[in-house]
């Protein structure tokens, strides 16, 4: 029987939950990381705890229909079932946010690492995928470290949010699939704020009411929780504001 070689760009979580997978249906999975490790962006999500899911209400501020219809092929309860197989028990807050049990995103990354060696996943680090070819039987990857052959690629790059952690933007090997590029907007991240209000605050972690103001005028107000820094705010409840505010 012939195994069908997969090819994934990306190390970040979805990549490796996607080599997991792809693994467990029996294919060969290589899995290509341009930083010197996976999992980077992982273990800096949730604040340190890795928000894995929402059980709530369904809110998107794109192309909403796109967004159902994904929602309905993978349903959170299927996500959580996924991750409950690996091994990996979740837990879900009032506010409808679901986190590993153990409070730890480094638990996330060990679960999926420890599934992708047991798998036998090949993973390439410090190797940049520059460009995707369509050849007649499959694709060819051309990247730093050389050529590579697939029968499928999965593109899992992310974006280019947090550049620290690797975040990076590597659309062009889809738009030269053809695929539109839809333009980056800022959306949650921290506030810059007026430093004076909040002198001496810095680490502080409360649960509040913030109001985005233009001038004045009120334009949008948010609850939940807000973690004060020296240039400003962060958090869930001020991450809320700052589509707004951008």
């Amino acid at each position: 029987m012939k195994h069908v070689n997969i090819s994934i760009i990306g190390g970040g979580v979805s990549g490796l939950a996607a080599a997991v997978a792809s693994a467990q249906s029996g294919a060969r999975v290589t899995v290509f990381e341009k930083n010197d490790r996976v999992g980077k962006k992982l273990l800096a999500t949730g604040n340190g705890r890795c928000n894995l899911a929402n059980t709530g209400k369904p809110v998107y501020f794109g192309d909403t229909a796109f967004a159902l219809e994904t929602l309905k092929a993978m349903p959170v309860e299927k996500v959580l079932q996924f991750l409950d197989s690996l091994g990996l028990p979740c837990r879900a807050e009032e506010s409808g946010r679901v986190y590993p049990a153990c409070n730890q995103a480094a638990a996330v990354l060990d679960v999926l690492r420890f599934h992708l060696e047991k798998s036998g996943v090949v993973i390439r680090t410090g190797c940049t995928v520059n460009a995707i070819r369509k050849k007649e039987n499959g694709f060819q990857l051309q990247t730093s470290q050389g050529t590579y052959s697939a029968d499928k690629v999965i593109v899992c790059c992310g974006g280019s949010a947090a550049p620290k952690l690797g975040g990076t933007d590597a659309t062009g090997l889809l738009t030269a699939f053809g695929c539109t590029r839809v333009p980056d907007h800022p959306a949650l991240t921290p506030l810059e704020t007026e430093k004076a209000p909040i002198k001496g605050l810095s680490g502080l972690r409360l649960s509040a009411v913030l109001t985005l103001c233009d001038g004045k005028t009120p334009v949008e107000r948010t609850a939940g929780e807000v973690l004060f820094a020296d240039y400003g705010i962060s958090g869930v409840c001020t991450m809320q504001l700052a589509r707004t505010a951008a």
